[in-house]
């Protein structure tokens, strides 16, 4: 795989999880010949998107996951879709 093909891995990865699908997010990072590259690719894309972030905001998501503990495994949450 190329530098770009984990790239684009990346975004789809990205694109995946924004949309609530953990089940597809992990099959698609499990099945990936890159699997390294593409979470650097996605580790670049969040440092970018949380940098345009407002940091108030970013410190209060911060305090809340302290707060909520971990998550369920990731890719356990099922699939819902986003009401219309």
């Amino acid at each position: 795989m190329t530098q770009h093909d984990a790239w684009i891995e990346a975004i789809v990865l990205f694109q995946t999880i924004r949309e609530g699908n953990q089940p597809a997010a992990k099959r698609l990072l499990d099945s990936s010949s890159s699997r390294d590259e593409v979470v650097e690719g996605l580790l670049s894309m969040l440092g970018v998107f949380l940098r345009s972030q407002k940091p108030a905001e970013l410190d209060h998501f911060i305090t809340t996951a302290h707060r909520a503990g971990p998550p369920p495994k990731f890719g356990a949450r099922p699939y819902l879709p986003p009401l219309p």
